[in-house]
């Protein structure tokens, strides 16, 4: 009997591509990134591949927890506050305040985890950063995690509620990032639990980010139990790679302020399906191959496969 379910092969899957576009790679570099290569990547895709499907979906289960938990508790010295990351902050922060859910989402590379880890490190006593992945397909898997992450131990399943509940200190927020991965049941479950800290007296937020999927998702647009849910949920904010602004290129590579091709390029790149995060792996590249002019730069885009 297969371990893994359909569902949870197609959005382990479906990460694992969204892995290699974050990074700029092409599906031949699976093997080397993910522990899978391109060809069986495909198979598993597809539905087609004849081998152990549950082997390989273990190796792509274990590196994106292994990512999830060295990320979660990572302090980011390299943010740089661009008008989305801006906006995305003040919305964090709202949320944290006033409480109640919300909803941040948009095209990858464009500032959201980033924004999340520096909010996260200004007030880690009161900000929960959870990294959602594909197997996390239960509420007890998320309230287990959301435990650890307040220090709770040796707590049995039944008392976890009541503790997280006492643990979680006024004006706190939990922050799902890759929410389009949250099942219903467990967007339910923690929706009472920030009712239930209103009921006590208490401010609790939670911040749903992602892809287009979790606005689609939360709003009710795909299953109708989320209907209710959406009524709950302060409006969806949805955010692109075309709203990134030259003030936005200049703020996070000033050393081309002055140099306006190289600059444009830049925009091109963070406006295009790569986003801001390529851009920064564009001119990190360079950085390292001791390479500052446009046409380096120009051959440093073909040579990752940048899609502009």
């Amino acid at each position: 009997m297969a371990r893994y379910t359909d569902e949870q092969r197609k959005e382990l899957v479906e990460r694992a591509y969204e892995e290699l576009e974050k990074r700029g790679l092409s599906a031949n570099k699976a093997e080397g990134l993910l522990g899978v290569s391109g060809s069986i990547l495909s198979g598993l895709k597809n539905g087609n591949y004849r081998g152990n499907t549950d082997k390989y979906l273990e190796v792509l289960e274990k590196y994106f927890e292994s990512v999830d938990y060295s990320i979660s508790d990572k302090i980011d010295l390299d943010y740089v506050e661009t008008s989305i990351s801006r906006d995305i902050y003040e919305r964090l922060k709202n949320c944290k305040n006033r409480g109640g859910m919300a909803v941040v989402c948009g095209d990858p590379g464009i500032g959201k985890t980033k924004t999340a880890f520096k909010f996260l490190n200004e007030d880690p006593e009161r900000v929960i950063y959870i990294a959602v992945n594909p197997c996390m397909s239960t509420a007890e898997q998320l309230l287990k995690l959301v435990g650890k992450k307040l220090g709770l131990k040796k707590v049995s399943t039944s008392e976890l509620w009541d503790s997280i509940l006492n643990a979680l200190p006024d004006k706190s927020i939990i922050i799902f990032d890759e929410a389009q991965f949250l099942p219903y049941r467990s967007i339910e479950v923690f929706r009472s639990m920030m009712d239930d800290k209103k009921n006590n007296g208490s401010i609790l937020g939670i911040m749903f980010m992602g892809n287009i999927k979790t606005a689609l998702k939360i709003k009710g647009d795909s299953v109708s139990d989320f209907a209710q849910i959406s009524s709950r949920c302060r409006f969806p904010a949805i955010f692109s790679t075309k709203d990134v602004k030259k003030s936005d290129i200049i703020a996070l590579f000033p050393e081309y302020e002055n140099s306006p091709k190289e600059l444009d390029f830049l925009l091109r790149v963070a406006q295009s399906r790569e986003g801001i995060r390529n851009a920064v792996n564009l001119v990190l590249e360079l950085k390292e191959a001791g390479l500052f002019d446009y046409e380096s730069m120009i051959e440093m885009a073909k040579f990752m496969q940048l899609t502009i």
